[in-house]
């Protein structure tokens, strides 16, 4: 595990415990912690101590609407995004998990977007997950090539409403989730994601860089977690956000 600072306002991250030092500390395969109120100037502060801090991109307002507050990723070219994703999230499985807020309906809403961003058409994302009107889309590329790998979930995106989106991505065994429920069946394709020294991007994507929501944590695992997990998850994380 590794700790991280005492002071953090509340304690974030799954299956977080106190460490020696009075804080939090994280599972092993959490890579990434990001919460709405460890933010200081433009870094969002990687809670996790691994370093992953994103840095936040046309001055996101923060609003304290919801226990431990949220950014406002509203307009056009506000996001967070990290330099690139090499060395950080290219695993071959990953859990990513997004507390988020609809504000207004999106054609094209990105959420987290690792994408091969020298490639607009055709789009070899590396991991991407995003709201397309009132459905989740996903995608992940196989050996660089895409092969249209990813599936639709129709009508999970509701305006006006807070939601955990988790995304679990793993050879032959990938799935969805809204608020610890999976989505839809089991992706069984098979593949190999290549990775590209491109940027990771919360709350826009390559091809569409407005956007219309609020977030308030991630969370990103190095492995792909159970269904039982991602539901354990929810359950632990949900008061905040004011869900049953």
């Amino acid at each position: 595990m590794s700790p991280i600072a005492s002071g953090v306002g509340i304690a974030v991250g799954w299956g977080s415990m106190p460490s020696s030092g009075g804080g939090p500390s994280y599972p092993a395969h959490q890579i990434l912690a990001l919460d709405a109120n460890n933010v200081s100037g433009s870094t969002w502060t990687d809670l996790t101590g691994n370093g992953n801090d994103f840095t936040l991109v046309g001055s996101p307002a923060f609003n304290g609407d919801v226990g431990g507050g949220a950014l406002e990723f509203e307009g056009t070219n506000v996001y967070a995004e990290i330099a690139s994703g090499l060395g950080k999230f290219d695993s071959q499985e990953i859990t990513i998990n997004i507390w988020w807020y609809y504000t207004g309906l999106e054609t094209h809403q990105g959420l987290w977007s690792y994408d091969f961003t020298s490639h607009v058409s055709p789009t070899f994302y590396a991991q991407h997950i995003r709201a397309s009107g009132t459905n989740i889309a996903n995608h992940w590329n196989n050996n660089g090539t895409w092969g249209g790998l990813g599936f639709t979930t129709s009508g999970a995106a509701v305006v006006g409403e807070w939601m955990l989106w988790t995304l679990v991505i793993k050879s032959g065994e990938s799935r969805v989730f809204k608020n610890g429920a999976q989505q839809g069946g089991t992706d069984a394709a098979t593949f190999t994601v290549t990775f590209y020294d491109q940027e990771v991007w919360i709350g826009r994507l390559n091809f569409d860089s407005t956007s219309n929501i609020k977030v308030a944590k991630v969370d990103v695992f190095d492995e792909a977690q159970t269904p039982t997990e991602v539901s354990d998850y929810y359950d632990t994380h949900k008061a905040r956000f004011g869900l049953t």
